[in-house]
């Protein structure tokens, strides 16, 4: 499917190889890093992405939807597009952030466009959904 396709979406930023400068390096938190790419914020529209707001996103291959994720943490946007970039191989990457990582690596190797997207909801409901936690099946969902 295209992104296109999805109604009220943005184009927040981009991925990119880490400069051979940069590989190695140690973070902040004195971890190494073995990150070969990095999330470029593009965005510039009114949303705070550092803000804690409900938000699905999509990670596009050439415009195509390839991964759909969302988030509701309390660092916004911004913790979401750090896991699949440098926060990927920091500390201890999961297997899921670590394949990812090196999956998306391997699309700009063969010149690929991959983008971030987002599609924030700032409407309120209440639902009911199908759960994976609680024992009859059933979870109510809030946003507010």
């Amino acid at each position: 499917m295209n992104i296109s396709d999805i109604n009220k979406v943005e184009e927040i930023g981009h991925f990119e190889f880490v400069p051979q400068s940069k590989l190695g390096k140690i973070t902040e938190d004195n971890n190494k890093h073995f990150a070969v790419v990095r999330y470029q914020n593009t965005y510039s529209g009114n949303r705070k992405i550092s803000h804690r707001a409900l938000v699905v996103y999509f990670i596009c291959v050439n415009k195509e939807i390839q991964k759909i994720g969302y988030t509701n943490s309390k660092g916004g946007l911004s913790s979401a597009t750090g896991l699949y970039g440098l926060g990927a191989m920091t500390g201890k990457p999961g297997p899921n952030r670590f394949c990812l990582h090196l999956e998306i690596f391997k699309l700009l190797k063969n010149n690929k466009k991959v983008n971030f997207w987002a599609r924030w909801f700032d409407e309120t409901f209440e639902a009911c959904v199908d759960g994976v936690f609680k024992k009859d099946g059933k979870e109510n969902l809030y946003h507010y």
